[in-house]
């Protein structure tokens, strides 16, 4: 296992952008992760807010700086989706999948969430600042129906601590083999997309379809076929996958 070198914080705005203000500082290194207790004003994909209930919930951010340095983004997406779900799988969290992009599901309701930002030099990913935020002993979610966490969905309580060192044990291996394993990854990632060969919904904008999902390309891309059976890419900046299911 990588030794993390784990900095605890009682409260914060943001640990991603704690997590970059020491980056263009340099004085962050290597596997450094910053965990806060409450995380004040977390972001999530697309802008969005990441709502986190304090001491109920773990948010942390990991620096991974890459020497030599990568070409392809997602297969840091894929390291870290990959080490979340085996994570959560010895935790015996039940009926896991990955909502594309990058939520993390347990029987259809998001347990997780992960906020991915690169720094890139001539065309290639020199470092990334990895969010992770885990649902862990919330106990309603009133205004957020598609949400839940690891105590309704485990029906006991969990440790902060246990849950952030078993993640944590499982990405030192995902994140720092992520060039040597990417096929391994890229198979888990799409075995577990949720959805996946399932009529599903879709929205760009305004406008809404129907489309089936199938995989995703090298670059994160999700291929999907649509009733007509045409075969499509759409990305993850332009479309989103909705969670109403379709039967």
């Amino acid at each position: 296992m990588i030794n993390f070198n784990i900095i605890k914080l009682d409260a914060i705005d943001s640990t991603n952008d704690e997590l970059k203000v020491r980056h263009r500082k340099g004085v962050v290194k290597d596997g450094t992760v910053l965990w806060a207790k409450h995380q004040k004003a977390g972001r999530g994909q697309r802008e969005k807010k990441w709502i986190s209930d304090q001491y109920n919930s773990l948010t942390f951010s990991i620096y991974r700086s890459f020497e030599p340095p990568i070409a392809n983004g997602f297969s840091v997406s894929k390291a870290v989706t990959v080490g979340l779900l085996r994570a959560l799988q010895q935790l015996s969290v039940p009926d896991l999948s990955v909502k594309w992009p990058n939520d993390i599901l347990s029987a259809n309701l998001k347990v997780g969430g992960i906020l991915i930002e690169n720094s890139y030099r001539n065309q290639t990913l020199h470092a990334s600042v990895i969010g992770i935020g885990l649902n862990i002993n919330q106990e309603s979610f009133v205004s957020l129906p598609g949400a839940s966490s690891l105590f309704l969905k485990c029906h006991h309580k969990f440790e902060l601590d246990q849950v952030l060192e078993v993640v944590l044990e499982h990405l030192s291996h995902t994140l720092y083999s992520l060039v040597e394993e990417e096929y391994v990854f890229h198979s888990y990632f799409e075995n577990h997309l949720w959805r996946k060969d399932q009529l599903s919904e879709f929205s760009k904008g305004k406008q809404t379809f129907q489309a089936t999902p199938l995989g995703v390309t090298k670059t994160g891309a999700l291929r999907v076929k649509d009733k007509n059976d045409k075969e499509q890419s759409l990305d993850s900046q332009s479309y989103q996958m909705k969670y109403t299911p379709l039967h």
